[in-house]
């Protein structure tokens, strides 16, 4: 199948260097076949990213609550009062 259409030279230089092709119909084709896999990848990725997130802010709740239990045993222990 013929695919005729004009490109910017300067995508069309940009996907040459990508692909390693000298033939600009070949750098444009290398980059369309690696469209679908390259998507998925990035879908992956910001699932995993996401996820990545979601357990730093459980971690960051996880030591704000060890970090006010230390608070809470620290002004208890402090209290000389308390052992009297």
């Amino acid at each position: 199948m013929l695919i005729k259409f004009d490109a910017d030279q300067e995508m069309v230089d940009r996907l040459k260097l990508h692909t390693g092709e000298r033939v600009a119909s070949k750098a444009y084709k290398f980059a369309a076949e690696d469209v679908p896999d390259l998507a998925a990848e990035i879908r992956d990725l910001r699932r995993i990213v996401e996820d990545r997130n979601l357990e730093i802010r459980r971690l960051k709740a996880v030591i704000e609550q060890a970090r006010s239990a230390a608070s809470l045993l620290l002004e208890k222990t402090s209290q000389t009062d308390a052992f009297a």
